[in-house]
């Protein structure tokens, strides 16, 4: 077994072991959680990201999204489509992924999620393309929280 995951494995069972024992011993501990404080729990709690191409004029838009450890790979979304993945906030809370865009008339790589930004403001992230930018809402049907605006492609150079 990797020397990783029995650290892990072993830290997991230490934690139950004393949280049993405290509780069969009628030990009650109060712990304060301000706002915005992340607990144990949280990071077992998945985050969805769901990315809408609404270009429309069946524009059809490339993503590639990578953090740290995950390369998503390249993905072409139809306009009307969408393109989802789930994955958990890491340990140390620097958790970050981000996207390049590109359609006919832009591209950009845009910080998709930012820990410290997003993980108190949605767990269900939602995202949709459009012509003059892209905008983040913590749910469906939610408010608009972010928007990031296409930075307009330079003008192709002539190679004579």
């Amino acid at each position: 077994m990797d020397a990783r995951v029995s650290t892990g494995v072993m830290f997991i069972m230490l934690v139950s072991l004393s949280m049993s024992l405290q509780q069969a011993h009628g030990v009650v501990t109060k712990t304060l959680i301000r706002p915005g404080q992340k607990t144990f729990y949280g990071y077992l709690k998945k985050i969805r990201m769901r990315i809408y191409n609404n270009l429309g004029n069946n524009n059809t838009l490339s993503i590639h999204c990578k953090s740290k450890d995950d390369d998503l790979g390249e993905h072409e979304v139809n306009d009307g489509d969408s393109y989802a993945w789930k994955f958990r906030n890491n340990f140390w809370g620097r958790t970050l992924f981000f996207c390049g865009m590109e359609w006919a008339k832009n591209s950009g790589v845009f910080d998709i999620y930012v820990e410290n930004r997003d993980s108190d403001r949605c767990r269900d992230c939602i995202w949709r393309v459009t012509e003059d930018g892209v905008r983040g809402y913590n749910k469906e049907g939610g408010a608009e929280q972010i928007w990031f605006r296409w930075l307009p492609k330079p003008p192709a150079q002539d190679p004579h």
